[in-house]
């Protein structure tokens, strides 16, 4: 009797102690994602950025991968992060020179700023993705510089400002779209992207900045709004393929070089007074 009766206190001690090793694993789990869910925005990709909280404490950054040597050919930024919006991506974040591996990124609308060379030297990426809600309103500089692979990008509609060289070098890239919001194209912002043919200036952009297309031999087709009051140097520099620009009326200065090199453009001015660094030549017939 006593044998049966320590028998079933052994197995009792034995359940007691499973229990309780089930409810600490339970716990711990808990404590690193309370939803049960392995990923918290829902993105299978989440899982394996590293992020860093915001000042404020109400948003997160997304900082690049957490192992750089092991990622797929595609990255989708998450929209939310332990239940806060992912409004940033970091510098340098994706800057991995790797042409045989990221190929395409999509980005969460509640993105606002892409960072210093965010996405920049990524050899192989081809596509960037953004949905019709973004929130982006700042590309900064080099973010997608030397994305070679790159053939076309449609901006977010509500973009104010595009950094200094932030595609330059996207040797392939023939076609960008933008809306009417970007008040900013800083210099170099498209300099060397070779296959570039048309571009549409937003109706808000006042300055061409310096060499903002500068060696886009390809270029053959830019309208320049009635916003626009200055020409940067080197603007046009070597834009071999533009044969007719017409100049709005309130263009006031032209900087040095800045259709240099364009050798087969015949330019129109609708400016009553010669601006400042025109040429001598002035014909208002």
């Amino acid at each position: 009797m006593k044998k049966k009766i320590a028998v079933s206190v052994l197995i009792l001690v034995l359940v007691m102690v499973c229990a309780l090793f089930a409810l600490v694993g339970c716990a711990d789990r808990g404590d690193e994602n309370p939803s049960g869910d392995q990923n918290p925005s829902g993105d299978d990709n989440s899982y394996g950025l590293n992020f860093e909280l915001n000042d404020g404490n109400d948003s997160y950054t997304v900082k690049g991968l957490k192992d750089k040597d092991n990622y797929g050919t595609a990255i989708k930024i998450p929209s939310e992060y332990k239940g806060l919006p992912v409004t940033k991506i970091g510098e340098s974040a994706f800057n991995f020179n790797d042409e045989n591996k990221l190929v395409d990124v999509e980005i969460a609308d509640s993105v606002k700023i892409i960072s210093y060379s965010a996405f920049g030297d990524c050899l192989g990426l081809k596509s960037v993705k953004f949905g019709d809600d973004s929130q982006l309103e700042r590309i900064e500089n080099s973010a997608f510089k030397n994305c070679r692979n790159l053939t076309s990008v449609e901006l977010p509609k509500g973009l104010q400002s595009i950094g200094n060289a932030a595609f330059s070098g996207c040797v392939k890239l023939q076609e960008v779209s933008l809306g009417d919001s970007v008040e900013v194209i800083d210099s170099l912002a498209f300099g060397d992207c070779g296959n570039l043919l048309n571009f549409r200036l937003p109706n808000n952009l006042t300055v061409i900045s310096s060499g903002v297309f500068n060696n886009c031999a390809k270029l053959n087709n830019i309208v320049i709004p009635n916003s626009v009051i200055e020409i940067g140097d080197n603007s046009f520099k070597g834009c071999g393929s533009l044969t007719n620009i017409t100049l709005p009326i309130n263009i006031e200065i032209i900087y040095s070089n800045a259709f240099a090199n364009c050798d087969n453009l015949t330019i129109d001015c609708e400016a009553s007074e010669k601006p400042n660094g025109w040429s001598n030549y002035w014909n208002r017939d």
